[in-house]
């Protein structure tokens, strides 16, 4: 199969750049050769200069610029392009100046004919012993710090050298095998970098028209070299440096895309203003950021990136706001208020992924957590607190402390006050003190009451909760809603009609209710097993082995003692029973119906005293149980119940 034409990379281009009276005049960009020729006439004055660059990237030229008189009225080539051009074009073999391009100090030699001139070359015109070819042309492939399969694949084809290597034609690499667009981005990119591209034309190339070792310089010291001379960039001028690789149509998406015009438009809009589909717009942006992020990898400027933020996160107590970033360090100074461009363009440099902005709270935050880090840390925290609030072991201090370790792991101690802005209005402790255990989570119904409760020094009534429940949240509270939260929230206990309150608030402390339920457990399983015993009943033979609890030990009461019993049942309206003997909540035998059987065995009527008498014997009868009748049950003289369906009645 035939391999696809890669169209991802732009072709270099070629700049002229008018000089007058040692400044920039202008700059035009043309795409050949040939149409250098009638620009060139129109702009040639005897006291100007035409410098003509070839590259990737539109040159900035420094404002004061030292042309020779020799050069006035003539046209020189800078070093990207005297390595390419046709034979026919002749230039001097010597520099005869240095201009500073993209912050790079390049030679630049004087063109001798085919511009409305011909002159002899004169070492004479020189002003610095230069080589006719860059000493990086004979550095190793390594100094580009391609990846390890793009090395790979040139060492495959003996190739080995700089020199070699642009003497190459995309067509040539794109055949080699394994060789594919990304390397082919990831070359032309690092090349790019050194005024460098594919395809040169290096006419008498040989390593020994370089000069000697004592003027070439090592690629360590260039490394640094182009490292300081970069550093002094802000964030901005980085990347607005990146964005001159681009076409000018892919740039156009990329701003918009970043937001670097105001705000970000989606695919879809973006697609519609310059007439192409929405996918061709997210290829042009995915290719234009892998393409920004090679150079920003092959610079180094992603330590860049982590170095100056590093230094503002490190020991931190307080959130880096993104809004303040331009503030707290001006190297983040020029995006103009326009934070959604600079997230993008952050988030862009930092390709260790260690630098990320989230919103926390409602702020931009710049720190070392991912955003869905921080969302599932919140929901952790959340269920946390909630267990916590239950078991009120945690005071504010514990809390603190869990937040700040919970941040550790990300290296992100410094957002412990967001979690604290997160969740402050959702936890309620017992006081204000900071040894106040955590009573309650939330701002629900349910986590008032068990603030109310939990703070109050006894049971309250049901009116004085809806009151101090309205106080905390602020508004009205619903009756019904209280009362129904009253009778659902397992820990609340109900004291007396209407009132209610917790465990804590029990006139009986843990061991006296343990005793209290082994001593019921034992009453209960020494008569038989189908008995059900109201509260009352138990309650009374209670007083004989616990005297001194007789006044606090209530039917209220003894359900807290022996609620959780596993060998006990409740049946409902104070009645209990063996869990052994297979009855449960609904087996509870209605007092009238009872009073029915009772007469049907004794088959004559009986007195309210002994029908309670008997009814006893199964089930446990309170002090102020009344006799009621019904249809069947009927009153057939004074204390005197009988059966309506008895003739004799």
């Amino acid at each position: 199969m035939g391999r696809t034409n890669y169209v991802g990379v732009s072709a270099p281009k070629l700049y002229l750049i008018v000089i007058k009276n040692n400044l920039v005049d202008c700059i035009h960009t043309l795409q050949e050769l040939n149409g250098l020729h009638q620009l060139c006439i129109e702009k040639s004055e005897t006291n100007n200069c035409i410098l003509i660059h070839c590259g990737f990237i539109r040159p900035k030229v420094e404002h004061n610029i030292n042309v020779p008189d020799s050069a006035l009225g003539k046209v020189l080539y800078s070093g990207a392009l005297k390595w390419i051009l046709p034979n026919w074009y002749k230039s001097s073999r010597n520099a005869i100046t240095k201009i500073t391009l993209n912050e790079f100090e390049i030679p630049c030699y004087l063109a001798l004919n085919r511009w409305g001139y011909e002159i002899e070359d004169t070492d004479s015109a020189a002003i610095t012993k230069e080589v006719e070819f860059p000493p990086l042309l004979i550095e190793p492939i390594e100094f580009l710090k391609l990846s390890v399969r793009s090395q790979n694949c040139l060492r495959r084809e003996q190739i080995r050298t700089i020199a070699e290597l642009v003497q190459c034609s995309r067509t040539k690499l794109l055949t080699m095998p394994n060789f594919g667009e990304s390397s082919l981005v990831e070359i032309e990119s690092a090349l790019a970098l050194h005024d460098l591209s594919l395809g040169s034309n290096l006419r008498e190339w040989s390593p020994d028209k370089l000069v000697d070792s004592s003027v070439h310089l090592p690629h360590e010291s260039v490394l640094k070299d182009s490292s300081l001379q970069i550093s002094g960039l802000t964030l901005k001028e980085h990347f607005d440096r990146k964005l001159e690789i681009l076409p000018d149509r892919d740039k156009q998406i990329l701003m918009l895309r970043f937001g670097g015009f105001g705000s970000k438009l989606t695919l879809d809009e973006i697609g519609e203003s310059i007439n192409v589909t929405r996918e061709r717009v997210r290829q042009i942006e995915l290719s234009s950021i892998k393409r920004i992020k090679l150079l920003i990898d092959q610079e180094g400027l992603g330590d860049l990136v982590e170095s100056h933020i590093g230094k503002l996160l490190l020991d931190r107590k307080k959130p880096l706001i993104l809004e303040l970033l331009d503030i707290e360090d001006e190297w983040f100074k020029g995006f103009e208020g326009n934070y959604i461009y600079l997230t993008n363009v952050i988030q862009t440099f930092a390709q260790k992924d260690s630098i990320h902005i989230i919103n926390a709270v409602g702020l931009n935050v710049v720190s070392r957590i991912k955003q869905n880090e921080w969302d599932a840390l919140i929901n952790k925290l959340r269920e946390k607190l909630k267990l916590k609030a239950v078991e009120k072991k945690w005071n504010r201090i514990d809390i603190g402390q869990y937040f700040e370790s919970s941040l550790f792991e990300y290296k992100s101690q410094e957002l412990s006050d967001l979690l604290h802005q997160q969740f402050d209005e959702y936890l309620q402790y017992h006081d204000e003190s900071q040894q106040a255990p955590l009573v309650a989570f939330g701002k629900t119904v349910d986590s008032m009451i068990m603030t109310v409760l939990s703070r109050a020094e006894s049971p309250l009534h049901h009116s004085e909760i809806v009151r101090r429940v309205t106080n905390l949240l602020g508004k009205k509270a619903d009756k019904n809603s209280v009362h129904g939260a009253l009778n659902r929230i397992p820990v609340v206990w109900l004291y007396s009609r209407g009132t209610y309150g917790l465990i804590d608030h029990c006139p009986l402390q843990f061991p006296e209710r343990k005793n209290v339920c082994n001593k019921v457990e034992e009453i209960i399983y020494s008569a038989p097993i189908n008995k059900q015993w109201h509260s009352h009943e138990i309650t009374v033979q209670l007083a004989d082995y616990f005297p001194d609890l007789k006044e606090n030990l209530n039917a209220y009461v003894l359900r807290m003692c022996i609620q959780d019993s596993p060998k006990i049942i409740y049946l409902g309206r104070m009645v209990w029973a063996r869990s052994d003997s297979g009855m449960c909540v609904g087996d509870r035998l209605e007092t009238t119906d009872a009073f029915i059987a009772i007469l049907e065995d004794a088959g004559e009527p009986l007195s309210s005293q002994e029908l309670k008498q008997r009814l006893s014997k199964v089930r446990g009868v309170s002090n102020n149980l009344q006799v009621h009748g019904n249809e069947r049950l009927v009153q057939v003289g004074r204390n005197l119940w009988g059966l309506s369906d008895w003739s004799n009645c």
